[in-house]
């Protein structure tokens, strides 16, 4: 009797764990017009410290008149990313590497496309490299007190990407 209780037990903190831990998937997000010409897709994950990541860049782009696509991570390989200016990939490392959607996508583009992709890993060290040669790597320790910092320095880069560079706003993020 006392084994069924522990085994049950287990079980059910096993469950819980496994529960609180699954990556939960994001609504995707259209903000302006196709029309505008001025394409960018962000890939995420739902956690606090991307979702601030990305509400700052998309209030910051839908000022200079983009048109932004935010989709989940696991939807990233359904994209056509010559559609796009600038292609933001926000990914989480676990067990030393890259989620699979990631990495694909990276793989599968031409060196055309993957000079538009900005690749953003939240990592458990501040100063870590992905290790992806082929695009633009930032990595960030997940905490919502960088996501101001990070988010600038993301929307500096696809102000390059898209044409508008030069344009010179500030922004309270």
């Amino acid at each position: 009797m006392r084994r069924r209780i522990f085994c049950g037990f287990v079980f059910f903190s096993l469950a819980a764990l496994v529960a609180g831990c699954a990556v939960k998937r994001i609504q995707p997000i259209e903000k302006g017009k196709r029309e505008w010409g001025r394409g960018v897709l962000i890939a995420t994950q739902k956690s606090e410290f991307k979702e601030a990541v990305t509400h700052r860049i998309i209030d910051s782009l839908e000022k200079d008149r983009c048109f932004i696509k935010v989709v989940d991570l696991g939807s990233l390989t359904d994209e056509a990313p010559e559609q796009y200016r600038a292609i933001v990939i926000m990914n989480s490392y676990h067990f030393w590497r890259l989620s699979g959607e990631a990495k694909s996508f990276i793989k599968n583009a031409g060196e055309d496309q993957q000079r538009k992709i900005i690749l953003l890993t939240t990592v458990g060290e501040e100063f870590w490299s992905p290790g992806v040669s082929d695009v633009d790597s930032i990595s960030s320790a997940s905490e919502i007190s960088k996501a101001s910092s990070v988010a600038k320095s993301i929307i500096a880069r696809i102000r390059v990407l898209v044409g508008c560079a030069g344009h010179r706003r500030s922004y309270i993020l």
